[in-house]
């Protein structure tokens, strides 16, 4: 692998490790039976206003930390890229 091209593909990572819990969550809502989208839409069908913030709590702390482990490796492998 070239290895000038590794910050622009970190840069697709980054953006694909949040970006696919989003992909993950619409995907339970047509079909699954467990899963945090599952319990969003539960949720919402329910009112239950403390059940919606937990969810959405849920998935912002783990697209987060999906993040932070990809600029993680990113800082760890790209240790000569210009950004930092």
């Amino acid at each position: 692998m070239e290895t000038t091209a590794l910050p622009q593909i970190f840069v697709a990572l980054r953006l694909a490790s949040s970006l696919s819990l989003v992909g993950a969550i619409v995907g339970e809502w047509f079909g699954d039976t467990t899963g945090l989208g599952v319990l969003l839409l539960q949720a919402m069908f329910t009112e239950n206003v403390v059940a919606i913030w937990g969810a959405l709590l849920a998935a912002a702390l783990l697209g987060t930390g999906f993040y932070a482990l990809v600029a993680a490796a990113e800082r760890w492998l790209v240790f000569w890229s210009a950004e930092q």
